[in-house]
């Protein structure tokens, strides 16, 4: 058996070499020669392959589709905002490290109760609180000395009115005794003619000298007498200048009461400023020191402490969260002012939160941008209603721009809706054809885009019924999904 393996093997080599020695020797013969068996062998299973049978649809597959109407007050969806009323988060308004912590969750607080408190170091020191002590200390002293100094600067203001006065009585009695002086002049020039008399007298029965001790005894008085004159006219002169009160010495006397009792105005002011000023530093240094004691800003409930004992907290840090007795909601649009000058206040928008859907009117809308470029829809709910929100939660708001069949529609329609290509846009519209609703294309020309929605400027007409579906072609057999 084995000798008849071999045998076989060796005829089988021999004759591939022979074939490949042919092949090798006439090379574009064997290839034609392939290339016709192949083409051959390609028409005979053309003509023996039996044909498929032909599949014959009869009627397309009725497709349910969601549509959205134009000529209807159209609705756009946009994110809002909520507000809670009630809900605030608490912040430190300086740094300090929490000492005590006064309130606890689900507690109830009044207005103004004390949360925390805060010192500047970790030893429990307060700074605020002893810069109110010192304003305190200032005020007190101020308060208790202001009558005392009001009654000095009075007895001030009587001391220099009444010099004055005396200034003015001197100036009387220095008057009065001119007349006494000029009396003791003429008496005194009165003794120097008799002098004058008895010197001609002894000159004319002077003989030999004889009267020389007399003549010069007569002369020593008679300068005596002159010396005192002198001293008398002076005297008179000086008084006449000082009991004139249009001279410098009375006009002297009423600047300086005059000065002493704008100065004493000045000082009576000053006190008043000061003890004004020592209040309002008072109240300052109070302020100062109850931003390191937070308080309720009104009557609730604790909902979270974000702090704890020996913590540095600095300015800004959230230290709790609660809510108020009253809890009404506030839901915040923001939108362009094209959609926010549009919004429909004869048709309800619709809230939605969870399952529950909320229809509500604008309670106002912002003439002027509020958030960069875009204006604020606000709705207001009651108390009621609120509860159903959280704050700061994000909730989806429809909302109806302008008013059905008028000018002022804004065609909108989902972003989904619209199919592009590099040259044009186009949606899907329900028409009846013989009774049967199929999917037609209408090109349109787009707007701005809001949220998910899209403005369309030009191609749609009141009554159309745009597509919202993708899986549609066009001449899909419709059904409408109301």
């Amino acid at each position: 058996m084995q000798v008849t393996i071999s045998k076989m093997t060796n005829y089988f080599k021999k004759t591939l070499r022979a074939i490949y020695h042919t092949v090798d020797d006439y090379p574009l013969r064997y290839f034609f020669g392939f290339m016709g068996i192949l083409l051959l062998l390609i028409v005979l299973s053309h003509v023996f392959q039996t044909p498929p049978k032909a599949i014959i649809q009869t009627e397309r597959q009725t497709k349910e589709v969601e549509v959205v109407s134009i000529g209807k007050a159209p609705r756009i969806r946009l994110q809002a905002k909520v507000e809670k009323s009630g809900v605030i988060k608490i912040t430190a308004l300086t740094g300090g490290v929490v000492q005590q912590i006064y309130k606890h969750e689900g507690e109830t607080v009044q207005k103004g109760n004390w949360l925390f408190g805060f010192s500047t170091n970790y030893q429990g020191g307060v700074a605020q609180s002893v810069t109110r002590q010192v304003a305190e200390k200032n005020y007190q002293f101020l308060s208790d000395t202001y009558d005392t100094q009001k009654e000095v600067i009075a007895k001030n203001r009587e001391i220099a009115t009444k010099a004055e006065s005396q200034a003015a009585e001197l100036r009387d009695i220095n008057f009065k005794s001119i007349d006494e002086t000029n009396n003791l002049i003429s008496l005194n020039n009165n003794v120097l003619s008799m002098m004058d008399q008895q010197l001609t007298a002894l000159d004319a029965i002077n003989v030999n000298g004889s009267s020389n001790s007399a003549i010069l005894s007569l002369k020593q008085g008679k300068s005596q007498v002159l010396a005192a004159l002198n001293q008398a006219h002076a005297a008179v002169r000086t008084a006449e200048y000082q009991t004139n009160g249009d001279n410098e010495p009375g006009a002297i006397a009423r600047a300086q009461r005059d000065a002493t009792l704008k100065q004493l105005d000045i000082q009576e002011k000053s006190l008043d400023l000061n003890k004004e000023i020592s209040l309002l530093n008072l109240r300052l240094a109070q302020i100062q020191e109850a931003i390191m004691y937070p308080a309720a800003p009104f009557g609730g409930v604790i909902e979270r402490i974000n702090v704890k004992v020996g913590q540095n907290v600095t300015s800004g840090t959230v230290l709790a969260t609660m809510t108020g007795t009253k809890n009404a909601a506030s839901i915040i649009v923001n939108a362009s002012g094209h959609i926010a000058s549009s919004v429909s206040r004869l048709e309800a928008s619709t809230i939605t939160v969870g399952d529950a859907s909320i229809s509500a009117y604008p309670t106002y809308i912002s003439s002027e941008p509020t958030d960069g470029t875009l204006h604020s829809i606000i709705f207001s709910l009651p108390e009621e209603e609120g509860k159903l929100f959280t704050n700061d939660q994000v909730i989806t708001v429809d909302m109806p721009i302008g008013a059905a069949n008028s000018s002022s529609t804004i065609p909108f329609i989902p972003l989904d809706a619209i199919y592009q290509t590099d040259a044009q846009s186009f949606i899907y519209i329900v028409q009846a054809d013989k009774g049967v609703l199929k999917a037609v294309s209408k090109t349109i020309e787009l707007g701005d885009v809001t949220g998910d929605y899209v403005e369309v400027k030009k191609g749609l007409s009141a009554g159309d019924k745009v597509i919202l579906d993708r899986n549609i072609v066009e001449g899909d057999t419709l059904k409408l999904v109301l």
